[in-house]
């Protein structure tokens, strides 16, 4: 899933499909997220590839929201340890 911004940079070789608006935690206003549409073989593989890499890239948009953000980082990195020692 994409958020209306990311869909806007690449809405010109890429096709989406809009999904219900979500609430997000951390952030006081919903997202509309947009699935990515991928049809090909090819581009489901590198896809599948940058889903399932090792890093996270996080865009701020509000300075105000990043100790949030970062809080529910952790916490989501504590609950998959905790799960990975089951």
């Amino acid at each position: 899933l994409v958020s209306p911004e990311t869909k806007s940079l690449v809405a010109e070789v890429c096709k989406f499909e809009e999904k219900k608006p979500i609430k997000l935690k951390g952030f006081s206003e919903t997202v509309k997220p947009y699935q990515l549409i991928i049809n090909d073989q090819k581009e489901k593989t590198v896809a599948h590839s940058l889903h399932s890499s090792d890093t996270l890239d996080v865009i701020v948009k509000r300075p105000d929201d990043l100790e949030k953000i970062l809080k529910e980082l952790k916490s989501i990195q504590d609950n998959y340890r905790a799960k990975l020692g089951k």
